[in-house]
């Protein structure tokens, strides 16, 4: 399967660089040159992006033969540090330093208050992610800040919220491929929370903690839901983990060194034979080969991208 790979570089000269994978071989294609792209989404044919800033920006951009090109304004995202994005035609944008989600191009903003245990880290709200249902009608927002993951509907009215353990920080969050369990992947504490979905409420299930072997502080940080199993990523050891899902079940199966440093963002090609992980410390993106059984070898590393904090495909 051919396919394109999207790496976003924040830096002051960074960009997103394209590569495209032909016959399982990597080249690069261009650069898009940009000041501090965030995040972004890849949806019909276009890329929605975040830039950091005191005050954060979100633009659309499409294809063309010379890789993206802005299309339509740019917006503020009504706060600062922007660090995750979902959209159904609206834009929803999370504000990782202000504690907020706004709805873009709306401008509606909804600001948390509340703070954890964590002194260093938890000292006030701090949105991390916002998803949508596979419905897309509700929008789910994690706050590390608070140890809350809030339910809204599209028009950001609070609907619910649900608690993982005190200090453990939520950052991203994924469903299962039913849609009928909500994984979330804390930062603070290396650990996935799981949570049973109906309707407007959060069943809290359990909370499984990584296995570490490693003394020094780590954070996790993606988390992706494949088939029978999801993938999270833990900075400080620096290790890819993946976990076997079994009904609302996990079981841990595999550590594997990134190969990097500060593993931030990691993703599956489209066809699911591929892993893509961005290393920021280090400058660049190690590949590993995926096997049936899910299980990850290490294949090769692209170099030469500064700080690589998210990866998306076409």
């Amino acid at each position: 399967m051919d396919y394109k790979v999207l790496i976003a570089s924040c830096a002051k000269y960074g960009g997103i660089y394209t590569y495209e994978v032909k016959e399982d071989k990597i080249r690069p294609l261009t650069v898009n040159r940009m000041a501090f792209p965030m995040y972004m989404q890849v949806r019909e044919g276009g890329v929605h992006i975040i830039f950091n800033g005191k005050m954060g920006t979100y633009a659309r951009y499409v294809f063309t033969k010379d890789g993206l090109e802005r299309e339509g304004q740019i917006y503020e995202t009504k706060g600062d540090e922007p660090c995750h994005l979902d959209e159904n035609g609206d834009i929803f944008v999370v504000n990782y330093g202000s504690g907020n989600i706004v709805k873009l191009p709306e401008g509606k903003v909804v600001t948390h208050e509340g703070k954890g245990i964590n002194p260093a880290r938890q000292e006030s709200a701090h949105t991390h992610a916002c998803l949508l249902s596979p419905q897309k009608d509700k929008i789910f927002v994690t706050d590390l800040g608070t140890d809350e993951i809030y339910v809204y509907d599209t028009f950001l009215n609070e609907l619910n919220k649900v608690k993982v353990p005190d200090g453990y920080g939520p950052r991203h969050l994924a469903f299962s491929e039913n849609g009928k369990i909500l994984y979330c992947v804390n930062e603070l504490i290396s650990s996935i929370s799981v949570f049973e979905v109906d309707g407007n409420d959060l069943k809290y299930i359990d909370t499984m903690l990584c296995p570490l072997d490693y003394d020094g502080e780590n954070t996790a940080s993606a988390i992706r839901v494949v088939k029978d199993g999801l993938y999270i990523a833990n900075r400080g050891e620096n290790t890819l983990n993946l976990f076997r899902t079994k009904g609302k079940n996990l079981e841990f199966v595999q550590k594997v060194d990134c190969r990097g440093n500060f593993p931030r963002d990691f993703d599956l090609s489209p066809d699911g034979k591929t892993l893509f992980c961005c290393n920021q410390f280090t400058s660049d993106v190690t590949v590993f080969t995926v096997n049936e059984d899910g299980t990850l070898v290490y294949s090769q590393t692209i170099t030469g991208i500064e700080n690589p904090l998210c990866v998306a495909f076409v």
